[in-house]
């Protein structure tokens, strides 16, 4: 049976392509766009393929999603369609406004709270591929029309994701959880991504679990609120050519300490532009600083550093007190 589901002031057919002039006008960023597709919901009933304008219209719990070159998808400020109500709901998800002194982990003093209970979230939890061409780009969006950070919320990947000429922005992070396959090694990527762009994020812009293999290239992450790449570059990893610049929490890229001569991951050719250009997330620090000093000087020559860096590579007390425990200015 289709399902309707007003969005600004016109009851939509929502879940289905609609095919050249039956698309539906609507401001989407401040333009006028004509939709082909109005999504939300779970699989089955979201379709398995994105093309043209598809406006995001309520939490989305998807199996597989490929999006084909062109595709543009604007996502609602607020959760028009809300089934899902807590999708990703996490720290100070239910307050709104700034956090002036109240401690919520993971919101900052000055930091608007998530409020991710009224906020769009998407979970596929199969494989995405989203593979635009340069004259083609993919781009996942603020419907707003004058978009900032957190207008959506959690974009959360748990198996094989394949992006190129890809853009990402206004939302909280990009989530990329330990993938479904035990199989991790240089020739069977979990994560590619290509030339693409991830920007204007209210968390970190990537945030990697342990198990993901990923091979990263000439991508540009800039505008976030909290690190870079957060979680770690995962051990048998590419991450080569990329710019990492404007972090508000004044960390680049965060790598792991468990690697070995044979998992190490290749991090070279990268420009990274921070406060700190290399940081070791841990609780605790297993490495002695002779050790740290070797991993050190494997990737610092292989990078560049901007002029906003302090420190090439770092270990913290933690992300919130940047006092050096050890580091290289």
């Amino acid at each position: 049976m289709p399902v309707y589901q007003e969005v600004q002031g016109i009851n939509v057919l929502t879940n289905v392509y609609l095919e050249g002039d039956s698309c539906i006008s609507m401001e989407l960023a401040g333009q006028e766009k004509c939709v082909n597709m109005f999504v939300y919901g779970e699989s089955p009933t979201v379709p398995n393929t994105w093309k043209g304008i598809v406006h995001v219209i309520g939490d989305v719990m998807a199996n597989n999603i490929t999006m084909e070159p062109g595709t543009e998808a604007y996502v609602a400020v607020g959760d028009i369609a809300d089934i899902f109500g807590d999708l990703w709901a996490e720290y100070g998800y239910a307050l709104s406004g700034i956090n002036t002194g109240n401690r919520v982990p993971g919101v900052k003093n000055g930091q608007p709270y998530f409020d991710d209970k009224n906020h769009v979230s998407i979970q596929i939890l199969g494989n995405l591929t989203a593979e635009g061409t340069e004259d083609q780009p993919i781009i996942i969006t603020s419907a707003a029309t004058e978009p900032t950070i957190y207008d959506w919320n959690t974009f959360v990947l748990e198996s094989r994701v394949n992006l190129s000429y890809f853009t990402l922005e206004y939302h909280r992070d990009f989530v990329v959880l330990n993938p479904k396959s035990s199989n991790s090694n240089r020739e069977d990527y979990k994560v590619i991504i290509n030339n693409s762009v991830f920007r204007h994020t209210g968390g970190q812009a990537m945030w990697i679990e342990g198990g993901a293999t990923v091979y990263i290239n000439n991508t540009h992450i800039y505008d976030a609120q909290h690190e870079g790449i957060g979680g770690g570059i995962p051990a048998n990893s590419i991450f080569i050519n990329n710019t990492i610049e404007q972090i508000a929490d004044e960390i680049c890229l965060v790598i792991r300490q468990d690697y070995t001569d044979s998992t190490r991951p290749d991090i070279s050719g990268n420009t990274l532009n921070c406060y700190t250009g290399i940081y070791i997330g841990a609780d605790t620090i297993s490495l002695n600083n002779e050790q740290l000093q070797s991993l050190a000087d494997y990737y610092l020559p292989q990078n560049n550093f901007g002029e906003m860096t302090r420190y090439r590579f770092a270990v913290f007390k933690d992300t919130d007190d940047q006092t050096p425990v050890f580091s290289i200015k």
